[in-house]
């Protein structure tokens, strides 16, 4: 799949939200080893390079003008203004002296600062300049990724590579509104369980208000951590396994929480020197509604994100190559743990009623991406429109929602691997549940879902069906 979406020349438009420089580095530099004589010598080699990797992105953007290939200029005053809050930031406190922060060594520590100040920060001004002045007026109008040359054969390369199954942008789109009607029946039994029977559309409104915010930054990270807590106490009724490698929980840095950073999952290390992270936005708490806070942890830690990848690694069943390939996707991954969201209600990890408004609207917001996705890339969407879809068929914020409309505008495709590969694996399990009946482990059939790590769903699909059938035979 991976070879079909060269057809995009994705380096002549290196520019995203998510997987950008700004992003990716930053998050290097959090990960620079560092206290060893060798490693302070390696991080010192390593960042003196940064004006280097800078000036080859703005060579290829360059390029791309010439070629026709450019990110849509919507997407790119976020861009900036992340760059504008790394920058605003003294040497000494920036996400790019981390490896200094975290040695002793006082001459490393000055030399490091120096490094950020007369090196780092001068290749950032660079950068942001020229995206200002130079790429800005030269960057496509047209939303879709379908105004680049080839741009329609790109964005079904991109489905292909996120999702791993042949589908297209219609069935796509028309799958979204499928799973709309369904989701808006069940917030229907929600509110007259617990909200006096208001309409769906306005229990979502409702939800948002600063009513269901927190007091403090302390109040949101603390309700996070006592939801992770349940969820570790529950694993092993679910699962023959639990990850040796811990998870933690960490507030986004300011610049990425200001420019509105969903909250997102990093793997443990391989060699057990980090454990995962969860980072969560602790700003502006008092707006930071708490309806989608545990459907997200679980999500990205437990049953979701962390447990998959954590046992996959310590199952010592993954061949190297696929940590330096493709061979992660969407589909799997994403689509394990949105179903993972779902499985924390069989597991009765929601705290109440207004949490499963959070689930349900997770839920939707991840089959939205089914209808925006293709609207903005193939179908002519606007991006207000688009906005406005999201505000209507959701419970998140404004903030967010631009947010979120903005990295689909960069990652054309990746977001409808999410609610395509957790629709994969239901039908997995309840084929399973249908065809073993009273042989059926659902602590067996995860342990085979997650087992071989991440792959395309057409290969989870015809492992599990082998599955199915040895243990019928044996049985």
């Amino acid at each position: 799949f991976s070879k079909d979406e060269r057809i995009c020349r994705n380096e002549l438009w290196p520019i995203n939200l998510l997987t950008g420089w700004q992003v990716e580095l930053a998050d290097l530099a959090r990960m620079q080893p560092v206290n060893t004589k060798v490693f302070r010598q390696q991080a010192l080699k390593r960042w003196e390079q940064f004006p280097k990797v800078i000036d080859q992105e703005i060579e290829n953007l360059a390029e791309g003008i010439r070629q026709g290939y450019t990110v849509s200029n919507a997407i790119l005053p976020r861009i900036i203004l992340q760059l504008d809050k790394i920058l605003e930031v003294p040497p000494g406190d920036s996400v790019f002296f981390v490896p200094g922060d975290r040695d002793q060594d006082k001459i490393f520590r000055k030399k490091f600062k120096i490094l950020v100040a007369n090196k780092i920060y001068p290749a950032i001004k660079k950068y942001r300049a020229f995206l200002q002045d130079e790429y800005l007026p030269m960057a496509r109008t047209s939303i879709g990724v379908s105004a680049n040359p080839t741009g329609v054969q790109c964005y079904q390369a991109k489905i292909q590579t996120y999702v791993t199954m042949q589908v297209n942008a219609k069935e796509i789109y028309n799958t979204g509104l499928h799973e709309i009607a369904k989701l808006y029946k069940e917030l229907e039994v929600i509110s007259k369980r617990s909200f006096g029977g208001v309409s769906s559309k306005v229990l979502l409104q409702k939800v948002k208000g600063s009513k269901y915010g927190f007091n403090s930054a302390a109040e949101l990270l603390n309700f996070n951590l006592e939801a992770l807590a349940r969820a570790k106490a529950k694993t092993l009724q679910w699962f023959n396994m639990q990850p040796k490698a811990k998870v933690v929980i960490k507030p986004h840095p300011l610049y990425r929480a200001e420019t509105g950073a969903n909250a997102e999952f990093h793997p443990a290390a391989r060699d057990g020197s980090r454990p995962g992270i969860f980072y969560i936005n602790l700003y502006d708490p008092k707006n930071s509604s708490r309806v989608d806070k545990e459907s997200t942890l679980f999500h990205e830690t437990i049953p979701g994100h962390h447990l998959q990848t954590a046992l996959a690694e310590e199952l010592k069943r993954i061949h190297q190559i696929s940590y330096y390939t493709q061979l992660w996707n969407a589909g799997y991954s994403e689509g394990w743990a949105l179903y993972a969201e779902r499985l924390a209600d069989e597991m009765e990890l929601y705290s109440s009623d207004l949490d499963r408004v959070g689930l349900i609207s997770n839920a939707l917001l991840r089959a939205a991406r089914l209808v925006v996705d293709p609207g903005l890339h193939v179908f002519g969407w606007t991006k207000k429109q688009a906005i406005e879809y999201m505000l209507k068929n959701t419970a998140m914020s404004e903030n967010i929602i631009q947010s979120e409309i903005d990295r689909y505008i960069s990652m054309p495709g990746q977001a409808t691997g999410y609610t395509l590969g957790m629709l994969a694996i239901i039908q997995l399990r309840k084929k399973a549940e249908n065809e073993l009946g009273a042989k059926f482990n659902i602590k067996e059939f995860h342990n085979e879902i997650l087992k071989d790590g991440a792959m395309p769903l057409t290969l989870l699909k015809a492992k599990i069906e082998h599955w199915i059938q040895t243990k019928a035979i044996k049985h």
